[in-house]
């Protein structure tokens, strides 16, 4: 860090700090450094050409002839990806799909709340099997909607279909945003259609399962729901602080655990909140001794709690899981909390442990409390369900149906 005149320069370890500083922070950073200066400066960033992290094998560009389009993220590959309880299922099934497309897992449908990893893995696949040979193409839905708008004008629909149609992985992002467009829900069901006649591998993310999108024609929604479907859970504080980990090492940042441990306990909703709070660590770090402390953790996190959303009101409770629970296994509030012990109990006790868990982020008291049973028994539980869900199709299958009854 020098002064050149009125301009501080700040150098940082790579390309990626500069961008999310500039991008997400600079007010905040300039703000901070006048403060502590007592006069009107301005800051600039820059990159040591000896210390910007090389690029990898995975990062290097597409072939110009791969139907892929630029915007894909170089970041966003399965060795970028932290995997834990949370997204075990759905990355399993993300990797089988890129080592072998049409296989098995076709379609493969991702969904879970913004922020949480869908789009990154869309990404992954796109790049994983390119790099074994198959053609990819992957697009949002606006993006998709505007291809197909514009093939009809120009009277080009031959060629969208063969864009399409001819891919060995064709992934859709964020189709809930097909909603209300009723021509190209129509296309992209022919299209849905042709690639699994073809048994060409089809991925979609979107923010509810197929059966809360209530748009779909019934015959798109069941062609959806017929490969996998799974989500991506909001990762518990383990997850979060292997993600930070994980971004250090990427970056070439130092950071001690105890400022790791404090940054990961930030209750947040998504992975890009979490995300938020790191990068304003980086960038107090950055003007200091460029090490994240306790005391850097401490102010980024103070800034973080009062950025984030409050939307207590509109949250799902535990009553309206249990009210979910016994509509979808056909039993009774007191069936649930009571002491009999049939299959089907079971597995709706499981079900709706694992998702006050996991979605409602409850512990095992307020657990044992919602469904009347002892802290040992809910603690032992959950950790069956942990260890058994990622090979249990049939619980999978069940949540993913609940959590389309959940308001």
């Amino acid at each position: 860090m020098s002064l050149d005149g009125s301009v501080l320069l700040v150098e940082a370890p790579n390309s990626f700090v500069v961008e999310s500083i500039e991008k997400r922070m600079y007010q905040t950073v300039l703000k901070s450094v006048q403060s502590v200066a007592g006069q009107m400066l301005d800051v600039r960033f820059y990159v040591s050409a000896i210390d910007e992290v090389p690029v990898s094998a995975l990062d290097m560009p597409l072939a110009a002839d791969t139907p892929v389009p630029p915007s894909l993220n170089n970041q966003y590959t399965f060795a970028t990806f932290v995997v834990s309880e949370s997204n075990k299922l759905a990355v399993s099934a993300a990797q089988a799909v890129s080592e072998s497309p049409g296989t098995m897992y076709n379609p493969l449908f991702i969904y879970a709340p913004p922020g949480l990893g869908k789009t990154h893995l869309m990404h992954a696949i796109a790049y994983a099997s390119h790099l074994k040979g198959y053609s990819v193409r992957y697009i949002t839905s606006e993006g998709f909607t505007n291809e197909f708008i514009q093939g009809i004008r120009s009277k080009t629909t031959d060629d969208f279909r063969t864009r399409y149609r001819s891919v060995d992985v064709l992934l859709v992002d964020d189709i809930q945003f097909l909603e209300g467009k009723e021509q190209t829900l129509e296309g992209f069901f022919h299209t849905v259609n042709d690639l699994h006649t073809s048994r060409r591998q089809l991925v979609i993310a979107s923010e509810e399962p197929p059966q809360r999108l209530s748009f779909l024609d019934p015959r798109l929604r069941s062609r959806l729901e017929s490969g996998l479907v799974a989500y991506l859970q909001v990762p518990d504080i383990h997850t979060r602080l292997s993600i930070l980990q994980a971004r250090c090492r990427a970056i070439g940042v130092q950071a001690s655990e105890d400022a790791l441990q404090s940054l990961s306990s930030i209750d947040v909703g998504n992975i890009r909140e979490l995300e938020g709070a790191f990068i304003r660590a980086v960038a107090l770090a950055t003007l200091r001794d460029g090490t994240i402390t306790p005391v850097i953790a401490a102010e980024a996190m103070e800034v973080t709690r009062s950025t984030l959303p409050t939307q207590e009101a509109t949250r799902v409770t535990h009553d309206q899981v249990i009210s979910s629970v016994v509509d979808y296994y056909g039993v009774t509030i007191n069936d649930l909390i009571g002491r009999r012990r049939s299959q089907k109990l079971l597995a709706a006790r499981q079900a709706a442990m694992q998702i006050m868990a996991a979605d409602l982020r409850m512990g095992v008291t307020e657990i044992s409390k919602a469904l009347g049973r002892d802290h040992s028994t809910v603690s032992v539980a959950l950790k069956r369900i942990t260890d058994t869900l990622p090979m249990d199709p049939v619980l999978q299958a069940d949540i993913t149906a609940i959590h389309g009854l959940l308001p």
